[in-house]
């Protein structure tokens, strides 16, 4: 989840600049405004809440506030990170009214205690099929619905950038190895495994604050991206193996580059 003050400067970025799909249009509750945006093999998600009285002082927005992660089966991952030492908050569902006037389940979170902070929030989420607020439609599961957007994203080439997927979170905590161990309880690895989630590596390090500070992503070819972002005055750090977005483009949030199959540090 990506935190910001305003949805829209960043939706176009993404979108109309770089010509990503939308997975969730642009949507106005009166709790926040989101949208979600695909990568290749995740959803960004764009959050500007109308309260952000939940972040600490030194949270400044914008900020990658969080990851969403798809349980198998919320209960049982829940009581198996209770088994071995990893706790979660309580199942919390939102529940509106459907078509019929009916209760239905849209999703369901559970926020992972020991991998959040009121900085940092990741935590389970679980949608619902018979969900009434989602764009999908009902009776769609997470299967089919990660089927449609991986065609839509296929489709449309991985944009401008010819954007391939997300490689990498880059986040920082004071307990980097206490961390680094919770999440290989999550992912399933021992210590002398590559720390990943869905083929998406985690790379904690120390540092005096709970965050998540960058994103990286592969791109088909690093000379076509580069090219591509200069053109438009949207090229920030560039080195022969990696180039960044400008931050002055995404407000200060850092997207990184490199090429598919190349070996960036």
């Amino acid at each position: 989840m990506l935190r910001l003050h305003d949805t829209e400067p960043l939706l176009a970025l993404l979108t109309e600049t770089l010509c990503l799909p939308v997975t969730w249009p642009l949507q106005r509750s009166e709790f926040a405004s989101f949208a979600w945006v695909h990568v290749g093999n995740t959803n960004l998600e764009l959050w500007a809440a109308r309260n952000n009285g939940d972040l600490p002082d030194e949270s400044c927005l914008p900020l990658i506030h969080g990851l969403a992660l798809a349980p198998d089966e919320l209960a049982f991952s829940i009581a198996e990170l209770e088994r071995h030492g990893v706790a979660c908050k309580e199942p919390r569902p939102f529940q509106t009214a459907n078509v019929d006037g009916q209760s239905v389940t849209n999703f369901t979170n559970s926020v992972i205690l020991n991998l959040s902070s009121p900085a940092c929030c990741n935590f389970f989420c679980e949608w619902g099929m018979q969900a009434s607020i989602v764009p999908w439609g009902t009776g769609v599961s997470t299967v089919q619905r990660h089927e449609a957007e991986r065609h839509r994203f296929s489709e449309s080439g991985g944009g401008l950038l010819g954007l391939v997927r997300l490689t990498r979170v880059g986040m920082s905590c004071p307990d980097a190895e206490g961390m680094r161990n919770h999440w290989r309880t999550i992912a399933q690895v021992f210590a002398d495994e590559p720390l990943e989630i869905d083929g998406i590596a985690l790379d904690v390090s120390s540092g005096e604050l709970h965050q998540i500070h960058s994103l990286s992503f592969e791109v088909r070819s690093l000379r076509e991206a580069r090219a591509c972002l200069e053109e438009r005055g949207l090229l920030g750090e560039n080195t022969p193996m990696t180039l960044t977005l400008s931050e002055h483009a995404t407000g200060g949030l850092v997207f990184h580059f490199a090429e598919a199959g190349a070996t960036a540090n």
